[in-house]
C-alpha cells in the first residue's frame, strides 16, 4: 500500500484556503498556510509537516488529504 495526496471533498473548505493563500501571497509574497503562526519555507502550502507525514490524514488547514491506496 501506498498514500495519495488528493484535495478535501469539501469544496467550501478549498475554496476558502484558496482565497486565503492568494492574500498571502500578496501580502508575504508566497503562499504560507493560512494557519501557521510562522512563515518560512517550511509554511509554504503544501507545507513540510504535511509532506512528511507517512500516514493517511489531512493537513492542518484541511485541504489536502492523504490516503491509502492499492
Amino acid at each position: 500500500m501506498s498514500l495519495k495526496i488528493i484535495l478535501s471533498p469539501d469544496a467550501e473548505l478549498v475554496e476558502e484556503v484558496n482565497k486565503q493563500l492568494k492574500e498571502n501571497k500578496e501580502k508575504y509574497g508566497k503562499q504560507y498556510c493560512p494557519c501557521a503562526l510562522i512563515h518560512n519555507d517550511d509554511t509554504i502550502c503544501m507545507c513540510k509537516e504535511f509532506r512528511d507525514m507517512n500516514e493517511p490524514g489531512e493537513c492542518h488547514c484541511g485541504k489536502y488529504q492523504k490516503i491509502l491506496v492499492d
